[in-house]
């Protein structure tokens, strides 16, 4: 399996955190660092210095293996599934979170978010 970045963007967005600053979700606002293709493909601006950057209050880029979660269709996932697994749609501005077969878990916090 291959663990090449597949430029999706997905793991590239704000957080919502709780009180105490954890993460509880993916966010629906991509980085401000992260642009975002015509063909939804995505880069950052300043990749080969992006580890380390304070990106807003409490964040900082890290190595994807280092982020809280897993996304829809990432090679670099947790092979365990030990993480969450979101579905970060930048077009219809959603955030879903799966369950390992892909399903959508149905709750009261999948919901739009409006950037």
């Amino acid at each position: 399996m291959s663990t090449a970045c597949n430029q999706c963007g997905q793991c590239c967005t704000t957080l919502e955190l709780d009180e105490d600053g954890h993460a509880l979700r993916p966010g629906i606002i991509p980085c401000k660092r992260l642009k975002i293709l015509p063909n939804g493909k995505t880069y950052c601006t300043i990749y080969n210095r992006r580890l380390g950057s304070r990106l807003g209050k409490g964040l900082q880029c890290v190595m994807r293996k280092d982020c809280p979660f897993d996304y829809e269709g990432c090679p670099q996932n947790d092979p365990e599934g030990r993480k969450p697994l979101f579905r970060v749609d930048f077009k219809n501005k959603t955030v879903t979170e799966l369950n390992r077969d892909g399903t959508e878990i149905q709750d009261e916090t999948s919901s739009k978010d409006n950037i």
